[in-house]
């Protein structure tokens, strides 16, 4: 898993957490709730429903409450709605007073009930002060408000008018099943739709079941409800919108005559106080619009006839939708820069909205809008924190990196300007980018002579030498370090060049070592005095110990005195040995060669047989196995002869007496491979790290005789021939040295 998608993760993890935290505690719950106001727009209704209003003219004509009127009025009303065959007549009005006229009102809608339409009347029971309910999916209240007698006798069913209002006092849900003192029922909204479907009153407890929290009525329409019983009810357009909202009517107009009864067939007529100044129970809506409670309930029947009642979500569902918005909000962010963070949120908050709306308005579910969208822009908060905490973090490193850098780049810029040994930096085109001090006094420049040069130009500048410039200009083409020595000016220049592999520039160091040179020079001549004057009184010694030993005539020597004359002989031959050797590293220092073709099966035999009579007194089976054919190699006779005599007498040496001894010829690819196998001594893995190391002698072996300069000069021979001397042994079992030289062909395939 990714950085960014773990970061994503943690920021979304928290983003959920607090949100959820905000969600449970009912925290900004009003906001939540007038969030979700936003479903409800302008939305057509069935014409089942009518609303007579008992508004400012009506008060105006019969008085200033309802309460007032002479009961008288409303039997009028009855007669016009019974006349005109209206289905259902519902009043929200609490007739709790006796008057002399509930006879007349009575009286109209025993009438009314028993005439070609079968009228229905429903009329409302207040509960007063609500108590804790005992039963699931109702509410409980102490006592109830209740019609008179005379008209209750001829009221068809009862409905409660009990409104439901959320925290900000905005209602949008209905109750359903209510006690009451010694009364329960439903609604007034459910109640007028039970009306509708000519449902008795005394059949209500078959007709309406509840199961866990779905309201079942008749076995056809089903309500959501909540654990206490309420409902989510529908809202359409207001009322008082031509053409559009529920159609309403001024009870004055109706009683005038100025109304056409006809309106009211077959209709559920719901009459109350609205559209007044007086009015008392107007009430936020989701509809942006306060209503009165007879349009409230208006509304809920309305939903229940189109059968729409609203889904909420569960809490699992609502927590769940929550921690996915969070995730991946955070996942997504974390991998965008912070414009097109903003971006990605408005899509995705516009993606949400459209579900959401789509959702609502084909299956009616209420979707929680306000927590998701606050779960999709959270996250930007924490992304955008973390991304501006990571750059402050970054900036802050890079400036402390900078500073030792600078610190750095002053301190190396200090030492090579202070060096006394001249550097010059070259980019990979070969033009000479900087050079310090001592660059420019070891070739007498001035810095304008070489600023914007290219290096071939000042190496022609200051007159090097042609081999010499061809050398450095070779090397600058590869990719590889090299070094070598060359004159200039009465100076020995040793040029050390090596390329960076991160800019593939090259840092070109020139030492002089004039002095060192001057000093090899003497040690060399030195070197050659002394063995010269060495060489010849050794040869007479050794020459006359031989005589001794071996005498033409005269008396032999006795045995004591002949092993005395031996060791004479033997420690000069060590001293002409030593002196050979040096002599021959010396050569190799100075690179003095003459190389010519070598054949090297040839020397191969020349050394084996010079080596018999050594072979023959230690009785060992030497095998010679040389591969026909094989192309000579480039270089000198002489020192490939002496390099095969140190490893084939080594080999001779160092195997006890009556050992096996192979030396091989063979072709690897473009070059000869000689190796000389012994069944010898062998040596330890510590001994073979330093074996080739000048005057090394291994513990195992320090009993016979040897200088410690044969292996050393081997390794010199070797590569000073362009190839490579291996060693691999084990101690107590024998060794394998391995020479490796390149065939003087060309064009051979490795």
């Amino acid at each position: 898993m990714g950085k960014r998608v773990r970061i994503g993760l943690l920021i979304g993890g928290i983003s959920a957490l607090l949100v959820l935290l905000f969600w449970w505690g009912d925290l900004f719950d009003r906001l939540r709730l007038q969030l979700n106001d936003v479903y409800f727009l302008d939305a057509p209704v069935t014409d089942q429903v009518m609303l007579i209003a008992i508004d400012d003219d009506s008060l105006d004509a019969y008085g200033r409450t309802p309460v007032e009127w002479s009961r008288g009025v409303f039997a009028d009303l009855v007669d016009i709605l019974g006349a005109a065959q209206a289905r259902v007549v519902a009043f929200d009005i609490l007739f709790a007073q006796s008057t002399p006229a509930d006879a007349e009102f009575a009286a109209a809608m025993r009438t009314a009930r028993t005439g070609e339409g079968r009228t229905r009347f429903i009329m409302p029971l207040v509960g007063v002060e609500q108590i804790e309910a005992s039963v699931p999916g109702s509410l409980r209240f102490a006592e109830v408000l209740r019609p008179t007698e005379t008209l209750a006798a001829e009221v068809d069913y009862f409905g409660f008018v009990n409104a439901a209002a959320d925290v900000d006092e905005t209602v949008r849900r209905q109750p359903s099943h209510i006690y009451a003192g010694a009364e329960n029922g439903y609604s007034f909204g459910l109640t007028a739709f039970l009306a509708y479907l000519r449902i008795p009153a005394a059949a209500f407890g078959q007709v309406v079941t509840l199961q866990g929290q779905t309201l079942t009525i008749a076995n056809e329409h089903a309500i959501p409800v909540d654990a206490r019983g309420f409902w989510r009810q529908n809202f359409f357009t207001p009322s008082n919108s031509a053409d559009r909202g529920i159609r309403t009517v001024s009870f004055h107009e109706v009683i005038d005559g100025t109304v056409d009864p006809a309106i009211f067939a077959d209709k559920v007529v719901m009459v109350g106080l609205m559209n007044s100044v007086n009015a008392p129970d107007e009430r936020p809506t989701p509809l942006s619009v306060s209503l009165a409670g007879v349009e409230i309930h208006a509304h809920a029947v309305e939903t229940l006839i189109q059968g729409i009642p609203l889904y909420e979500q569960s809490t699992a569902s609502k927590a769940l939708t929550i921690v996915a918005f969070s995730l991946l909000a955070g996942i997504i962010y974390a991998h965008l820069r912070w414009y097109l963070m903003l971006l990605v949120m408005v899509k995705l908050l516009v993606v949400w909205l459209v579900f959401a709306f789509v959702t609502f308005l084909t299956s009616h579910w209420l979707l929680n809008l306000y927590d998701p969208i606050v779960a999709i822009i959270l996250p930007v908060l924490g992304s955008i924190g973390w991304q501006i905490t990571t750059e402050i973090n970054r900036r802050r490193s890079a400036e402390h990196w900078l500073a030792i850098i600078q610190r750095q780049k002053e301190l190396l810029e200090t030492v090579i300007g202070g060096s006394p040994t001249g550097i010059a930096v070259l980019d990979r085109y070969g033009s000479l980018n900087s050079a310090n001090h001592a660059f420019d006094t070891t070739f007498d420049l001035t810095k304008a002579q070489r600023t914007d040069k290219h290096f071939s130009q000042v190496l022609q500048a200051v007159e090097v030498e042609t081999e010499a410039a061809q050398k450095l200009a070779s090397g600058l083409r590869g990719t590889t370090p090299f070094h070598f020595e060359f004159k200039h000016k009465g100076k020995t220049l040793m040029v050390d060049a090596a390329i960076l592999p991160s800019d593939e520039r090259w840092v070109v160091v020139f030492h002089d070592v004039s002095d060192l040179a001057e000093l090899s020079e003497i040690k060399t001549h030195m070197i050659r005095m002394l063995s010269h004057d060495l060489k010849n009184p050794l040869a007479t010694v050794i020459g006359f110990s031989e005589l001794l030993i071996n005498p033409v005539s005269g008396e032999p020597l006795r045995e004591t005195q002949k092993r005395f004359v031996e060791n004479i002989r033997r420690s000069a031959g060590s001293m002409l040995m030593i002196i050979n050797e040096t002599l021959s590293m010396e050569q190799l220092r100075s690179g003095r060669m003459r190389k010519k073709p070598v054949e090297l099966a040839e020397v191969i035999q020349q050394v084996v047989k010079t080596q018999q009579i050594e072979i023959e007194q230690h009785r060992h089976n030497v095998q010679v196995m040389l591969e026909p054919e094989l192309p000579p190699i480039l270089g000198d006779t002489f020192q490939i002869s002496q390099a095969l005599t140190n490893l084939v007498s080594n080999a001779v040496k160092y195997t006890p007496d009556g050992g096996k001894i192979q030396v091989r010829l063979t072709r690897d690819g473009a070059c000869a491979q000689v190796e000389i196998e012994d069944n010898g001594y062998g040596m330890s893995e510590a001994a073979q790290t330093n074996l080739f190391k000048e005057f090394f002698r291994a513990d195992a072996t320090a009993h016979i005789r040897g200088t410690g300069l044969g292996l050393s000069l081997v390794k010199a021979i070797t590569e000073a021939h362009g190839g490579q001397v291996k060693v691999v042994s084990t101690e107590g079992q024998g060794s394998v040295f391995t020479l490796i030289l390149p065939l003087a062909v060309e064009g051979v395939n490795a």
